[in-house]
Protein backbone atom coordinates (compact mmCIF):
# COMPACT_ATOMS: atom_id res chain seq x y z
CA UNK A 1 0.00 0.00 0.00
CA UNK A 2 1.17 3.49 -0.66
CA UNK A 3 1.84 5.97 1.83
CA UNK A 4 0.09 9.13 2.28
CA UNK A 5 2.95 11.32 1.40
CA UNK A 6 3.22 9.66 -1.69
CA UNK A 7 -0.37 9.44 -2.38
CA UNK A 8 -0.65 13.15 -1.84
CA UNK A 9 2.32 13.65 -3.95
CA UNK A 10 0.23 11.49 -7.06
CA UNK A 11 -2.89 14.19 -6.07
CA UNK A 12 -4.65 11.31 -4.26
CA UNK A 13 -6.70 12.67 -0.66
CA UNK A 14 -5.34 9.24 1.37
CA UNK A 15 -8.31 9.44 3.77
CA UNK A 16 -10.53 9.39 0.33
CA UNK A 17 -8.91 6.35 -1.14
CA UNK A 18 -9.18 4.58 2.04
CA UNK A 19 -13.12 5.45 2.16
CA UNK A 20 -13.50 4.48 -1.28
CA UNK A 21 -11.43 1.15 -0.47
CA UNK A 22 -14.22 0.09 2.56
CA UNK A 23 -17.26 1.21 0.24
CA UNK A 24 -15.70 -1.32 -1.91
CA UNK A 25 -14.77 -3.78 0.64
CA UNK A 26 -18.56 -3.49 2.21
CA UNK A 27 -20.44 -3.46 -1.16
CA UNK A 28 -18.42 -6.90 -2.56
CA UNK A 29 -19.67 -8.52 0.49
CA UNK A 30 -23.04 -7.27 0.02
CA UNK A 31 -22.83 -8.50 -3.75
CA UNK A 32 -22.87 -12.41 -3.66
CA UNK A 33 -23.68 -14.05 -6.40
CA UNK A 34 -27.21 -15.01 -5.72
CA UNK A 35 -28.01 -11.53 -4.96
CA UNK A 36 -26.48 -10.54 -8.66
CA UNK A 37 -28.26 -14.02 -9.55
CA UNK A 38 -31.59 -12.86 -8.04
CA UNK A 39 -31.59 -9.24 -9.50
CA UNK A 40 -30.44 -10.18 -13.31
CA UNK A 41 -33.37 -13.26 -13.08
CA UNK A 42 -35.95 -10.62 -11.73
CA UNK A 43 -35.24 -8.24 -14.64
CA UNK A 44 -35.43 -10.99 -16.85
CA UNK A 45 -38.46 -12.78 -15.93
CA UNK A 46 -40.70 -10.58 -17.89
CA UNK A 47 -39.79 -11.80 -20.80
CA UNK A 48 -39.27 -15.43 -20.43
CA UNK A 49 -42.75 -17.66 -20.44
CA UNK A 50 -43.10 -18.75 -16.81
CA UNK A 51 -41.92 -22.19 -17.26
CA UNK A 52 -38.58 -20.90 -18.51
CA UNK A 53 -38.19 -18.28 -15.74
CA UNK A 54 -39.28 -21.22 -13.02
CA UNK A 55 -36.48 -23.74 -14.88
CA UNK A 56 -33.80 -21.02 -14.68
CA UNK A 57 -34.66 -20.16 -11.12
CA UNK A 58 -34.75 -24.07 -10.26
CA UNK A 59 -31.15 -24.55 -11.90
CA UNK A 60 -29.86 -21.27 -10.13
CA UNK A 61 -31.46 -22.64 -6.77
CA UNK A 62 -30.30 -26.16 -6.68
CA UNK A 63 -27.53 -25.80 -9.26
CA UNK A 64 -25.56 -22.75 -8.81
CA UNK A 65 -26.42 -21.51 -5.37
CA UNK A 66 -25.18 -24.16 -3.05
CA UNK A 67 -21.54 -23.91 -4.45
CA UNK A 68 -21.12 -20.87 -5.51
CA UNK A 69 -24.18 -18.46 -4.47
CA UNK A 70 -22.20 -17.16 -1.28
CA UNK A 71 -19.08 -16.39 -2.84
CA UNK A 72 -18.38 -12.24 -3.57
CA UNK A 73 -19.35 -11.33 -7.07
CA UNK A 74 -15.89 -10.27 -7.32
CA UNK A 75 -14.31 -13.24 -6.21
CA UNK A 76 -15.65 -15.40 -9.02
CA UNK A 77 -13.45 -16.81 -12.18
CA UNK A 78 -14.97 -18.87 -15.27
CA UNK A 79 -13.69 -21.93 -14.20
CA UNK A 80 -16.17 -21.39 -11.03
CA UNK A 81 -19.14 -21.39 -13.39
CA UNK A 82 -17.73 -23.52 -16.07
CA UNK A 83 -17.69 -26.63 -13.72
CA UNK A 84 -21.60 -26.00 -12.57
CA UNK A 85 -22.69 -25.43 -16.63
CA UNK A 86 -20.79 -28.62 -17.51
CA UNK A 87 -22.76 -30.44 -14.72
CA UNK A 88 -26.22 -28.88 -15.53
CA UNK A 89 -25.23 -29.91 -19.42
CA UNK A 90 -24.56 -33.96 -18.71
CA UNK A 91 -27.88 -34.82 -17.21
CA UNK A 92 -29.81 -32.58 -20.05
CA UNK A 93 -27.95 -33.71 -22.87
CA UNK A 94 -28.48 -37.53 -21.82
CA UNK A 95 -31.84 -36.95 -21.59
CA UNK A 96 -32.14 -35.21 -25.28
CA UNK A 97 -30.24 -37.92 -26.41
CA UNK A 98 -32.20 -40.86 -24.93
CA UNK A 99 -35.70 -39.02 -26.42
CA UNK A 100 -34.58 -38.33 -29.98
CA UNK A 101 -32.73 -42.03 -29.95
CA UNK A 102 -36.82 -43.10 -29.39
CA UNK A 103 -37.99 -40.36 -32.05
CA UNK A 104 -36.23 -42.55 -35.06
Amino acid sequence: MAEPGQLLSEGTDPSEKKRVQKHQARANVQRSFAAVAEEGWNHQKGTWTEDHAGRVWTRLRDNTFPRIGQRPIIDLHPKDVIGIIRDIEGPVFITFAFSYEHIE
